[in-house]
């Protein structure tokens, strides 16, 4: 049993001081320009796809401000006292809702593009890219 395993132990290291194992494995960690070529492509699918949701966030988030500009102007005019800060309340309110769901939805946007583009990775054959989802939260 022991000449057995030392046998299996010295036959696996004769194939890796000859490198028999380590060119198969690095053989694997090559890219082929096929599937480069399906990696480039996903990546553009996906930060189109990141660029658009960021697009319709900012979008979001200036319209929400300019309501919120229109209402706490509306606000000022109301003369009675309790009626004013009401209307403020409610239009900082607003604002803070719009706020939350515009975020909201980026973020969904964002991870659903990454999902995606892993999906589609694995699809190409590819190993993982190492690239960080979350640096699209830090703007």
């Amino acid at each position: 049993m022991i000449k057995k395993l030392l046998i299996i132990l010295i036959f696996v290291t004769f194939l890796f001081t000859t490198g028999l194992i380590v060119k198969a494995v690095n053989k694997n960690l090559t890219d082929t320009a096929e599937v480069m070529a399906c990696v480039k492509k996903a990546v553009e699918k996906r930060e189109t796809t990141i660029q658009t949701a960021f697009d319709d966030f900012t979008t979001t988030i200036k319209s929400a401000l300019q309501t919120r500009k229109n209402e706490l102007l509306a606000a000022w005019d109301i003369s009675e006292r309790n009626e004013r800060r009401i209307a403020i309340q409610n239009a900082w309110n607003k604002f803070r809702e719009a706020k939350r769901t515009a975020i909201r939805t980026f973020n969904q946007a964002r991870l659903t593009a990454w999902k995606q583009f892993t999906i589609e990775r694995r699809a190409c054959k590819a190993l993982p890219t190492n690239e960080n989802p979350g640096i699209d939260l830090s703007f």
